[in-house]
């Protein structure tokens, strides 16, 4: 579903600095992936998935709620750390 990944993109890019879009569309419509952005950085371990939820939840459908997988929130640094 290429239109809810192009939406919830915009939508994030309203609301937090520099988004980066590593979001995938899955079979079946759905949309997870990763969301970089240094509005990340201040924040504690829980606030930035809960941030993605506020804004999601706040301007999606219940449908296209629905459509949303995981979607992991990463700071630059965090999203450029090498798995060893």
């Amino acid at each position: 579903m290429v239109k809810l990944h192009k939406k919830i993109i915009d939508l994030l890019r309203q609301h937090l600095d520099e988004v980066q879009d590593a979001l995938d569309n899955l079979p079946g419509g759905r949309v997870a992936g990763v969301v970089v952005s240094p509005s990340f950085r201040s924040m504690n371990h829980q606030a930035p998935q809960r941030k993605l939820i506020e804004i999601l939840k706040g301007q999606l459908t219940a449908d296209e709620l629905s459509a949303v997988g995981a979607i992991a929130a990463l700071t630059p640094a965090e999203a450029s750390v090498k798995a060893s």
